[in-house]
């Protein structure tokens, strides 16, 4: 891949430049192409993208605040099995590049039951994406992953921020929760914690990359990089029943002992599965109703 460099050396992108002319070049699937005007907004990135050379990977990016931006890569592998990639990036004005530092690539399957097995590849995986004449494209320092895709963008689906008139949004892309704030800053008091998948009524967005909703009856702030339009799926057909305990089970915001309770599940109560957690919890449907409970004390139907 060429970039930008000065009279006679190469930058740390391998690109040559001459006096103060901007040639920046950059090698694609479809052959030497001209950076383009449109790498220069960070926002242009927002949104869904799909890969035009595999037609079997997509890729998500969402705002977080601060400049700062969620990349999920997801590649199908086929029907119980994939790979995903996960990246915080950041917009680079000089370049019109997205870079990131902490990629973490994840091998993941299904098992007979419907739980998501991950494998953990690496965490430490650094990059970058651009945009050249319509198309994105991902530089994979770690693995080279993404030297063949260029992707295009799904104008269909909204960008992160964008109104939804007021419609239910979805908790995804965490693995247990995520912090309902008191004011639109990562550093604002939490109101609660909203467990992944659980649903939240959308009021407003803000310009640094939250989002204002309605979380059973509590009104805050989540980051919006966190919510999706789409429904993510929390029934899997696979039931539990709460057994070995007296009375009753709590569900937790969290898979931890001491996270906050949502509410007691009678002893003898059928539960919707949708996914084991760590620390020895599942994920569960408790009458519409999302959160972790233990499952020493959930037994399969």
């Amino acid at each position: 891949m060429g970039a930008v460099v000065m009279a006679t050396y190469f930058n740390a992108y391998g690109a040559w430049r001459r006096e103060d002319v901007f040639i920046d070049y950059m090698v694609s699937p479809k052959g030497i192409v001209q950076s383009a005007p449109e790498a220069s907004f960070s926002g242009m990135y927002l949104g869904t993208w799909w890969d035009l050379y595999s037609q079997r990977c997509s890729l998500d990016i969402t705002a977080m605040g601060d400049n700062q931006f969620r990349v999920n890569i997801q590649w199908g592998s086929g029907g119980y099995s994939g790979t995903e990639w996960t990246m915080t990036a950041w917009y680079d004005n000089a370049t019109g590049f997205l870079n990131y530092q902490d990629g973490r690539e994840v091998i993941y399957e299904y098992n007979d039951i419907g739980a998501r097995q991950d494998q953990v590849v690496y965490t430490d995986g650094t990059g970058r994406f651009y945009i050249s004449n319509g198309y994105l494209y991902w530089v994979d320092d770690k693995e080279h992953s993404g030297d063949a895709c260029y992707f295009e963008k799904d104008n269909s689906s909204p960008a992160s921020g964008e109104a939804y008139n007021g419609t239910l949004l979805y908790v995804v892309g965490c693995d247990i929760s995520v912090t309902l704030r008191t004011a639109p800053s990562t550093t604002a008091a939490e109101i609660t914690q909203i467990p992944v998948c659980a649903s939240v009524n959308f009021i407003n967005s803000t310009e640094n990359g939250f989002s204002q909703v309605t979380y059973n009856g509590q009104t805050g702030y989540v980051l919006s990089a966190y919510l999706d339009a789409y429904e993510p799926q929390v029934y899997t057909g696979m039931k539990c029943t709460v057994v070995n305990c007296r009375e009753s089970i709590t569900l937790r915001t969290s898979a931890f002992a001491n996270a906050k309770e949502i509410t007691q599940i009678p002893l003898g109560t059928t539960v919707d599965y949708i996914d084991s957690s760590i620390n020895g919890f599942y994920l569960i449907n408790y009458n519409g109703i999302m959160g972790y409970a233990k499952a020493d004390y959930l037994a399969f139907q």
